[in-house]
């Protein structure tokens, strides 16, 4: 069993390459102030984007691994990492996944939202994710053009796992194909309302029959 150390003791360090500010995701540090000893936790793979204390023990925890948005809450006294939520469909807006906890259990709520659903206003309790109210205008009727998602993978000569989102059109293909690539080195594509002004016309593509393509290269994080 690990050490506990009282909360006034810690500082939270996320370290990571960035090119931006409030850009950032990467690994969790603990750093002792007395001793100066720095601790990584195990986040089982996930890119840490959100760290908030519930307790001097609980640390509510959100971040990315892959296709998954993960909620997590780790115990400092036992050194322990617990995953609450997962999802490949439903992430936050935002950069990042950002999430707001109300207990020392990990309940939280956040703002929600995927390449098919409107922002909403959504709580994650005992592990289970429920929509509280959607701010849907009208996105409904839009996405029919969305045939489908699908997560992509694919290997890099060096055995590096790639991956992405294709957004289909309805009809049988092949489809034209644009493909939207983000800023880097950090940026991380994941599912998103297409309803915000940069994501309008992607969407217009797709309702005129082309195929979007959003890869995550190498260098990201996710």
């Amino acid at each position: 069993m690990a050490r506990r150390i009282p909360l006034r003791q810690l500082s939270r360090d996320r370290r990571s390459p960035c090119s931006d500010r409030w850009i950032v995701a990467g690994d969790l540090l603990l750093i002792d102030t007395k001793s100066g000893k720095i601790s990584r936790v195990d986040s089982h793979g996930v890119d840490i984007t959100c760290a908030e204390w519930r307790s001097d023990r609980h640390l509510l925890l959100a971040g990315h691994r892959g296709f998954e948005t993960v909620v997590s809450l780790y115990d400092a006294s036992l050194d322990a990492f617990t995953e609450l939520w997962s999802s490949r469909d439903i992430a936050t807006s935002g950069r990042y996944a950002t999430v707001s906890g109300f207990n020392d259990k990990g309940d939280c709520v956040l703002v929600g939202e995927s390449f098919t659903r409107s922002p909403e206003m959504g709580i994650i309790r005992n592990g289970k994710y429920q929509s509280v109210k959607s701010f849907d205008l009208g996105y409904a009727d839009q996405i029919g053009s969305i045939s489908s998602v699908e997560p992509v993978n694919w290997t890099a000569s060096d055995g590096l796992e790639i991956q992405g989102w294709l957004l289909r059109p309805p009809g049988k293909g092949p489809h034209p194909l644009v493909m939207n690539i983000h800023g880097g080195p950090v940026g991380h594509w994941r599912p998103g309302w297409l309803g915000r002004p940069r994501s309008v016309p992607l969407l217009k593509l797709i309702q005129r029959g082309y195929a979007i393509f959003y890869p995550n290269p190498r260098g990201e994080f996710g």
